[in-house]
């Protein structure tokens, strides 16, 4: 787990320490980059109404989709990248 005090990012850092943002820095990568969210990271993200972010890289969370075929859910830093992506359902916009 990150030492969330030494994030630039004042608001990230803000939001991670009151629960407000989920970390996603662990999660498994795609070959684009994007992150692999585990079924049940999703639920959770879901149930609080988090902000998402790779606290390792100081950077948010765009976007969020699921992939209708396979059912992977993959969170972006590309802005709207899974808004109107064909094969793909948007789960989550910034």
């Amino acid at each position: 787990m990150l030492d969330f005090s030494t994030l630039l990012n004042l608001a990230m850092r803000e939001r991670l320490e009151q629960g407000k943002a989920i970390d996603i820095s662990e999660c498994e990568r795609t070959e684009e980059g994007d992150y692999v969210l585990p079924p049940e990271l999703w639920d959770a993200i879901e149930a609080t109404d988090a902000d998402i972010c790779d606290a390792a890289a100081d950077t948010w969370v765009w976007s969020v989709g699921e992939n209708k075929d396979t059912g992977q859910i993959e969170a972006s830093m590309t802005p709207a990248k899974h808004y109107e992506r064909a094969g793909w359902k948007c789960l989550w916009l910034r």
